[in-house]
C-alpha cells in the first residue's frame, strides 16, 4: 500500500437485515486531499461513513487507515487514532445547540479557541486541508463539494458508479443530471 493513502475502503458490504445497503464499496483517500462522496438520498453515503467508523457492522470487506486494518476496531479507538465523523442533522445530540454540536465534533482539537473562530464551511474545509488534514467529505450540496474536492466518487444504490477529479465530475453530464439536478441537452 502506498504511504500516500490515508484511508482505504476495500470491497465493503453492509446489510441491514435483508437490505443490501453497500455492495462492494471501494475508495481511497490520499494524504492531504479532500475526497468527496456524493449521491442521491439513500445511495449509501451515511452507511459508508458508518462502516468506516464501525458504527455499523460490515458483512465483508476491510477498512485501512494509514495502512493498518481498522475493520474490527471499536469506534472510540478509531476516533482516538484520528478519524472523526461530523454528522448532519439533529439525530446525534438533539438537545444541544448548533454551536454545542460543533464543539462536540471538535472535542479532540488541541486549540479550543481556534474552533470558535471557524465560519464558512467550505472555506474552513479548504483551510483544514491546507493545514495538512485529510478529508472525506460527504455533502448534500454536490456542486459545492465537487468544487472543493481533489477527487470524488459518485454513489448510486450502494455502488460506486463514477469517480474522477472534482472538476471533471462537475463537467460530466450524467453527474450533473443525477446529483446536481441540472438539465443537459
Amino acid at each position: 500500500m502506498s504511504e500516500n493513502i490515508m484511508l482505504q475502503v476495500d470491497s465493503v458490504h453492509v446489510h441491514y437485515g435483508a437490505i443490501h445497503a453497500l455492495k462492494g464499496i471501494s475508495l481511497k483517500v490520499g494524504k492531504g486531499q479532500i475526497v468527496t462522496l456524493i449521491g442521491a438520498n439513500g445511495a449509501g453515503k451515511t452507511s459508508t461513513l458508518s462502516a468506516i467508523t464501525n458504527l455499523v457492522s460490515k458483512t465483508s470487506g476491510k477498512i485501512l487507515f494509514k495502512g493498518r486494518d481498522i475493520s474490527h476496531a471499536a469506534t472510540h479507538q478509531i476516533v482516538m487514532n484520528g478519524i472523526a465523523m461530523v454528522p448532519e442533522g439533529r439525530r446525534i445530540f438533539p438537545n444541544l445547540s448548533v454551536m454545542e454540536n460543533l464543539l462536540m465534533g471538535a472535542y479532540s482539537r488541541k486549540d479550543p479557541e481556534a474552533v470558535k473562530t471557524d465560519k464558512e464551511v467550505f472555506e474552513v474545509i479548504r483551510r483544514i486541508r491546507d493545514e495538512g488534514v485529510t478529508i472525506l467529505l460527504v455533502e448534500q450540496n454536490a456542486m459545492a463539494a465537487l468544487k472543493v474536492a481533489d477527487y470524488a466518487y459518485v454513489l448510486e444504490t450502494g455502488r460506486i458508479v463514477l469517480e474522477g477529479t472534482g472538476s471533471h465530475l462537475l463537467r460530466n453530464d450524467d453527474v450533473r443530471k443525477a446529483c446536481l439536478g441540472v438539465a443537459t441537452e
